[in-house]
Order: C-alpha cells, then sequence, then structure tokens
C-alpha cells in the first residue's frame, strides 16, 4: 500500500465523517507506540492542509517501570523533532484502581480521558484524537458480545463521538505498520500488549487466533462488516 493511499483513506473519512474543519485544535494521545505516533505522523501531514493545531498528551501510567520512562523519553523526542507540543503526565494507575475498585485498564482509560479533556480546555482545543484502528474496534465488539449486548455494543465505537475522533477506525495494525516502516518512522513496543491478564489482550492473542485457525474466518474483518451494517440500521 502507498503512503499516499494510505493517507487518502484517512483523508477520505475526515472529510466523509467531518471529523474536523480547518483550523481546529486538536489533542492527540500519544503512547509512543505504532497506533499513536501513526496518528500523530498523519496529522502532522495534514497539519498545513487543514490549518490545525497539534497538541500531543503523553501519559506515564507507571506500570511498567524503565520500560515506561524510555517510552516518555521517545515521545518527548519524537515531538521534539516534529516540532509539536507535548505535554506529560504522571499517574499511579494502580492506585487508582485500587481506590476505585476497578481493573488497571479500565483505570488507565479513565487517567486519560481525564487528562485530555485538561489539555482541551487549557489549549481551547476542540477535539481529542485517539488512535484505535480496526483490530481495536473488533476486539470492543468482541468483548461487548461477550459481555451480552443490544445494537449500541455491536455498532462498538464511533470514528466521531462527542469531541472524540478516531480517524485511524479504518484503517488496519498491519498497514500502519507498513506506513510508518516505508517513512523510516520508529515506534515503542509495550511489553504489556503480550500479557494476557488483560481481558482485551486475551481476545486478541488467544480467542481471534483460535476463531481464524478453527472456522478458516478473519473475526476482525467480520465484526467489522456487522458493526457498519448495525449503524447504518441504527442511524436509519
Amino acid at each position: 500500500m502507498h503512503d499516499d493511499n494510505f493517507i487518502r483513506i484517512i483523508r477520505n473519512d475526515i472529510l466523509r465523517n467531518n471529523l474536523f474543519q480547518k483550523g481546529s485544535g486538536i489533542v492527540i494521545g500519544v503512547s509512543g507506540g505504532a497506533d499513536s505516533v501513526c496518528l500523530l505522523k498523519v496529522l502532522k501531514d495534514l497539519q498545513a492542509e487543514f490549518d490545525l493545531k497539534l497538541t500531543a498528551v503523553h501519559l506515564n501510567h507507571n506500570l511498567r517501570g524503565k520500560e515506561a520512562d524510555e517510552d516518555q523519553a521517545f515521545v518527548q523526542e519524537l515531538c521534539s523533532k516534529w516540532n509539536i507540543d507535548l505535554k506529560i503526565f504522571n499517574k499511579d494507575v494502580n492506585e487508582l484502581a485500587k481506590e476505585k475498585k476497578i481493573s488497571v485498564e479500565e483505570a488507565g482509560r479513565i487517567a486519560r480521558y481525564s487528562l485530555f479533556n485538561k489539555v482541551l480546555k487549557d489549549c481551547k482545543a476542540q477535539y481529542i484524537a485517539v488512535a484505535h484502528q480496526k483490530e481495536d474496534q473488533a476486539e470492543t465488539i468482541m468483548l461487548n458480545i461477550l459481555r451480552g449486548t443490544g445494537l449500541d455494543g455491536l455498532c462498538g465505537m464511533g470514528i466521531k463521538q462527542g469531541n472524540i475522533i478516531r480517524p485511524l477506525l479504518n484503517v488496519s495494525r498491519k498497514q500502519i505498520e507498513e506506513y510508518l516502516e516505508k517513512n523510516n518512522v520508529p515506534f515503542c513496543i509495550d511489553s504489556t500488549n503480550l500479557d494476557s491478564d488483560y481481558t482485551r489482550n486475551r481476545v486478541r492473542n488467544e480467542l481471534f487466533p483460535i476463531i481464524q485457525n478453527m472456522f478458516g474466518a478473519d473475526p476482525v474483518s467480520q465484526l467489522v462488516k456487522i458493526s457498519a451494517v448495525v449503524q447504518n440500521e441504527r442511524d436509519f
């Protein structure tokens, strides 16, 4: 897939779904992983065309010690090289999880979004961009099915929900990694992605490969297809 084709898919999604307008201020969640680095690069590439004001936000969850500190340093260096404003925060997510009696995953999500909203206000920005892609969408829908869900759960995440936008929602992890490789853009690998203590990781690393092997069906494309059909029907 050529770079310009990759950017074209995302630009079309932005225009078709009116994700943001010219001159918008956008707060971007950047962990340092492939998806968020790709999101930052794409918005940087489109910055002049859409006259965007970009602010990156990195949260050190204090879960992975030295590895987390290295991710933080990596994001600092990248933003400085690309000339993008960066706000860095530190939060003890384990503590937050204990305090609220919720999972570490959920605590991390709450911490991130509360910081994104804080920066949005401080910078007088309009949107929060997060790097969910096609596989994340499929995992979300599968988790919703496992919990028991109605139509909304089958729709999965919206490409635009209020002031949250997901420009990468229709591209795959493979397309993202190819784009970064072609552009010689480095990224961090989060060791917790392999940790099956996290429910989402069990869906990704164990359940999906079993479905693929046993039934020869790609669960990601099928779940994303269901989501598109259900979204159309719900909107109708």
